[in-house]
């Protein structure tokens, strides 16, 4: 069973397609199929914990499948699953409820590696939009503090996605959206397997 569920990890990495800021839709009809079977195991093992519930729930929403992570999140009660729980919202969007989420996550242990790995992204070639711009403007902020800043970010996702930072923004955002959920895929699967998703 964990060589599915390794290669259901890898396979959510390595496709060319990332879920947008607000999915309209499973992305890959396929890997749904897979993510399936994978569910019908966890539920046969009454043995799995919650760790293994999130990873799942982390896989779902990088297919665009909001709902089947929305209901798996909501059994985990950590902060990994009220962070899953809260880009699901955010996701929907909804971006009050995905804010309580947040509320409930706390300090997670990504937020440390999540900012620095988007200060780097941001600090590459062209990926800053133009001076001057609001999305420039926004993701410098975003860039200048310290730790990852959710509610900062759940702000920028909603601006970006509601058209108010214009298609220079675009890009950068969802980057950033990858980034964020290649970090918290990869501490939820180590929580499940002991070693790092981005070394495989």
């Amino acid at each position: 069973m964990k060589t599915r569920w390794m290669n259901a990890a890898v396979s959510a990495l390595n496709r060319g397609v990332k879920p947008g800021l607000v999915p309209d839709g499973i992305i890959d009809p396929g890997f749904e199929r897979e993510l399936d079977e994978l569910r019908k195991d966890l539920a046969a093992d009454r043995g799995a914990g919650t760790a293994w519930q999130a990873l799942l729930s982390g896989l779902y929403l990088c297919n665009g499948s909001l709902d089947k992570s929305h209901i798996l999140a909501q059994g985990v009660p950590d902060a990994t699953g009220s962070y899953w729980h809260g880009i699901m919202h955010r996701m929907e969007p909804d971006y009050d409820n995905s804010r309580y989420w947040f509320r409930r996550t706390g300090r997670h242990p990504v937020f440390e590696r999540l900012a620095q790995r988007t200060k780097e992204y941001l600090a590459g070639p062209g990926a800053m939009p133009p001076a001057g711009t609001a999305a420039a403007q926004a993701l410098a902020q975003l860039a200048s503090r310290d730790s990852w800043d959710p509610f900062l970010w759940i702000d920028i996702v909603a601006a970006q996605a509601g058209g108010r930072l214009g298609e220079e923004g675009l890009s950068a955002v969802l980057q950033i959206q990858w980034i964020e959920l290649t970090e918290l895929l990869d501490f939820s699967f180590r929580a499940c397997f002991g070693n790092s998703l981005l070394d495989l």
